[in-house]
């Protein structure tokens, strides 16, 4: 039987949501201020903090499908062309919606575009629609095998997802699923196995290896930014983070889930809007950092200020504009 998609699944969702544009609005101004600052430190934390959300997506991605296939068979064909409709259709409008503003500003040439499209290069956060293609195509297989072997498949991908990120480096290796694929099984085994729940144990110990990895991974990581020590193993612990992190926010979600009614209500608002808000955020993001600050003497701290008012408060209104105009269409179709 199908397990539904429960209420701690869209509040992760919008979390992450949320968490990703805070990493993009925060990474121009940690580049600009001096390192070693109390405001470079604040936004430093913040801004790596928040470096579960993209594995975070991948592992409610593995969670749903999972959740919605584990005991059906795939239908292949509508399987993929559901992913090219709701993932890879959309990608390709964004990437070309850039790539206009990007000429228009004479950053880009017709001869890259199919770089661009392929590689998702054209701006940085596009990576994640590479890797979740490459997973999607992978996912109709990795289902046999995970119910098969599901400790020998989570076990490997934990290998392959650690040495790809501390250890192999090749041209493009960060848009490779071999670096993100334990995030997917993650969510995987989390829908098979709801240790959260069956575990009373999981949900503390998880907290402890956040709190653990959290305080000293990033006091590393920071000490490393500033050239006050050397920390070459940092992504290869990041992933030991990343993994506590998820745990942790799914864990929490669910226990509090049936206590704030009106935040699952927001949550879902958002999340049904994830997925173009993810898309076009940077977007918005440059035409502040390139078209609207340099007319003005504003300081870091201010740009700062106005790029987050305006971008979460635009992410918000959006995401109710989106809901209201898939209700008319759900309307009219009945």
């Amino acid at each position: 039987m199908k397990k539904p998609i429960l209420k701690e699944i869209t509040l992760m969702n919008a979390l992450l949501c949320f968490s990703v544009i805070m990493i993009h609005i925060t990474s121009a101004p940690l580049g600009a201020l001096e390192r070693g600052s109390a405001f470079y430190a604040l936004v430093f934390f913040v801004n790596k903090i928040l470096c579960f959300s993209v594995p975070g997506f991948l592992f409610l991605s593995g969670f749903k499908l999972y959740n919605k296939y584990e005991d059906t068979k795939i239908d292949l064909k509508k399987f993929f062309l559901g992913r090219v409709l709701k993932i890879v259709i959309p990608y390709i409008f964004a990437v070309m919606v850039y790539f206009v503003f990007f000429l228009y500003l004479g950053w880009v040439e017709y001869a890259d575009l199919p770089e661009y499209l392929f590689l998702g290069t054209l701006v940085a956060h596009f990576y994640y629609v590479i890797i979740a293609v490459q997973l999607y195509i992978l996912f109709p297989f990795l289902k046999i095998l995970f119910n098969k072997f599901p400790v020998a498949v989570l076990s490997a991908s934990f290998v392959s997802t650690a040495l790809f990120s501390g250890f192999i480096r090749f041209d493009y290796s960060d848009r490779f699923f071999g670096a993100y694929i334990f995030y997917f099984v993650l969510g995987m085994a989390f829908s098979r196995y709801d240790p959260v729940n069956k575990t009373k144990k999981f949900l503390p110990v998880s907290v402890i290896g956040f709190v653990v990895t959290l305080v000293i991974h990033f006091g590393c990581l920071y000490l490393a930014s500033t050239e006050m020590l050397a920390y070459p193993m940092s992504d290869f612990f990041n992933v030991a983070y990343v993994t506590f992190a998820v745990a942790v926010i799914y864990g929490v979600f669910l226990k509090i889930k049936d206590k704030i009614p009106s935040v699952i209500k927001f949550a879902d608002v958002v999340g049904g809007a994830s997925y173009s808000i993810y898309l076009y955020h940077i977007l918005v993001i440059f035409i502040l950092q390139y078209g609207i600050y340099p007319r003005f003497a504003f300081s870091i701290q201010t740009k700062l200020l106005i790029s987050t008012t305006v971008i979460f408060g635009g992410t918000i209104i959006y995401a109710y504009l989106a809901k209201k105009l898939r209700d008319i269409l759900k309307q009219r179709k009945i």
